[in-house]
C-alpha cells in the first residue's frame, strides 16, 4: 500500500505531503496572472519541478486575488501516483477503468 493511500483524506493533508517531500514551494510575492505565471508553469512542467503555489496572484487590473493559485499538483507522474492513492505502475491500468466508464443514463 501506497504512503498516499494511508495518509492522503483532502487537498490540504496532499500539500503537507508533498511539503515534507519538497515537491511543493509556495511563491509569496506577487505574480501576474497574465503571463508572468505561464511562463514559471511553463518551465516548471519542462523541468518536472514540484507543484507550486501562488499566494498572492495579480490580476490583470493590477490588483491582488485573495485566492492563491495552485498549480503543477499532477505535473509528474510520482505526485499523479500519490495523489491517486497508487504506485506509479498501476496508472496505466486505472487509466484504462476509466475510460470505460460511462455517466448515468
Amino acid at each position: 500500500m501506497s504512503i498516499a493511500r494511508k495518509h492522503i483524506l483532502s487537498l490540504r493533508d496532499f500539500l503537507a505531503f508533498l511539503e515534507q517531500k519538497n515537491q511543493l514551494v509556495r511563491i509569496d510575492h506577487p505574480v501576474s496572472t497574465v503571463l508572468e505565471m505561464t511562463q514559471i508553469l511553463k518551465r516548471l512542467v519542462e523541468t518536472g519541478g514540484p507543484a507550486v503555489v501562488f499566494e498572492n496572484p495579480r490580476l490583470k487590473d493590477g490588483s491582488i486575488s485573495p485566492i492563491p493559485v495552485l498549480a503543477n499538483l499532477f505535473g509528474t507522474v510520482e505526485r499523479t501516483a500519490w495523489g491517486l492513492g497508487c504506485e506509479q505502475d498501476e496508472l496505466r491500468s486505472l487509466g484504462q477503468d476509466l475510460a470505460f466508464l460511462r455517466a448515468p443514463t
